[in-house]
């Protein structure tokens, strides 16, 4: 979700020339699905503002780099802070506006870039400022969890292949994802081609995956196996909720 911060800085065209070329492409420029957009701290933007409305290079209102370090609960997993709200804590910019401020001033060393995709939900086009963040892990060791963000309109299969990758699962595998919620009711997500919003996968759950024993059973039909982390086999091998849940026994491609 992060794109590299560093960049060269070039000499800046005048005041005037900025003000009027980040503008427009903030005035302009319109939502598109899969587009990116850029979150900047709001209080460095203003400076920013301030500065190019100066017209005096020399002014005290000099922003310096850009810095979200307000944005971001603490400087070393640069996790972005909950509940952070649009045009008092920050703006969105498209992504041509982003690069232009970005070799004109530069960033924070070590500061990722902010990069959000504008998603196509329910009647509405957003910038999706806040992605799905779930758990990881498999079956097999649920101790070794790992943290990953996906967007709502991600497919589950999206989160399969990224959890082969990160687990290592081998080509060929075959496997199934549970969602797990906080009350430890497991549901299978058996539909890999519904979205993340769709099969109202929310942030904090957990997603577990399992693959097929060698003499064709899966591990879930084991209670023993599960018996740590559910406190109910039948919870765990769950019932389609609300949501329609529909498919999965899919195979594992690297």
């Amino acid at each position: 979700m992060t794109a590299n911060s560093r960049c060269s800085v070039a000499e800046p065209p005048g005041l005037e020339t900025q003000r009027r070329e980040i503008e427009s492409l903030l005035r302009e420029s319109e939502l598109q699905a899969g587009d990116s957009w850029y979150v900047v701290d709001h209080r460095w933007f203003e400076q920013w503002k301030e500065f190019v409305e100066s017209g005096n290079q020399n002014s005290s209102s000099f922003p310096g780099q850009i810095d979200n370090a307000e944005l971001f609960e603490d400087l070393d997993s640069y996790h972005l802070k909950e509940r952070l709200v649009e045009d008092e804590d920050f703006v969105l910019v498209p992504a041509e506006a982003w690069h232009k401020l970005l070799v004109w001033y530069g960033t924070v060393e070590g500061q990722p870039a902010l990069e959000r995709k504008v998603v196509d939900l329910p009647s509405t086009l957003k910038v999706e400022v806040y992605p799905v963040e779930v758990f990881l892990c498999l079956h097999s060791n649920m101790e070794n969890i790992i943290t990953a963000q996906f967007s709502r309109t991600d497919s589950i299969n999206t989160i399969q292949a990224a959890m082969c990758r990160a687990f290592s699962v081998p080509p060929g595998s075959e496997c199934r994802l549970w969602m797990k919620s906080s009350d430890s009711c497991c549901e299978r997500l058996r539909n890999v081609h519904m979205s993340v919003l769709d099969s109202c996968l929310s942030s904090g759950m957990t997603v577990i995956m399992e693959t097929r024993n060698a003499d064709g059973t899966w591990p879930s039909s084991r209670p023993q196996i599960m018996r740590n982390s559910v406190e109910d086999q039948d919870s765990y091998r769950g019932q389609p909720g609300v949501c329609g849940l529909t498919n999965l026994g899919n195979t594992c491609f690297m």
